[in-house]
């Protein structure tokens, strides 16, 4: 299993902590100490904003990206060979260039993600960007992390010529709704979903 990824030594004053996998991952995991890391510099060099840090992940980082996908609720893996296939997804978006994921740190500790699709449309000729996820830990929560990871999913967008941002929220989230109208999002549709299998 890898371990989760930290920020460099020095950037927090503080040696990064130990933690474990959020709940979601039950009894498939071990406690998985965080050790020092090297961040490797490039396109998604680290933002740091009021005493944290948004970056896009690593590998390092998939078991922390998988555990946050329980705070919104998302189904943990049924076994062995399903995690590791939701490993495998989370590997894929790190490397494809039309995707990303991004995470925010506090005390060299991953506690917020956001994952982003580039995608084109037929009636357009450049491509939206779209969110699939974004979440912070609860207990990290109106500390302004989400506002920074949005901040740097808009400037991923900014830099790909998008026209338009799009993200969904569940009808039940009014919190999740007003925060993102004070960022300026507006309800332009509604979502319709079925279960297929």
């Amino acid at each position: 299993m890898p371990e989760w990824g930290c920020i460099p030594d020095g950037m927090t004053g503080m040696p990064p902590p130990s933690q474990s996998l959020a709940s979601v991952w039950g009894d498939l995991v071990d406690r998985v100490p965080i050790p020092n890391a090297v961040y490797r510099g490039g396109a998604g060099d680290p933002t740091v904003v009021d005493g944290f840090i948004v970056r896009e992940a690593s590998p390092d980082d998939v078991p922390a990206v998988l555990g946050l996908l329980g705070d919104l609720g998302r189904p943990g893996p049924a076994g062995r060979s399903e995690a590791e296939e939701f490993e495998r997804m989370v590997e894929g978006y790190i490397v494809d260039g039309d995707k990303r994921v991004l995470v925010a740190l506090v005390g060299g500790r991953v506690v917020g993600m956001a994952s982003v699709v580039l995608l084109p449309r037929l009636n357009h000729v450049t491509r939206e960007l779209y969110v699939p996820e974004l979440v912070v830990s609860s207990q990290y929560r109106r500390r302004g992390l989400g506002k920074a990871l949005v901040g740097r999913c808009v400037k991923i967008a900014a830099e790909n010529g998008c026209h338009r941002m799009r993200l969904e929220s569940g009808n039940r989230r009014t919190d999740s709704h007003r925060f993102y109208r004070d960022l300026g999002f507006e309800q332009s549709a509604l979502s319709f979903s079925k279960r297929t299998g």
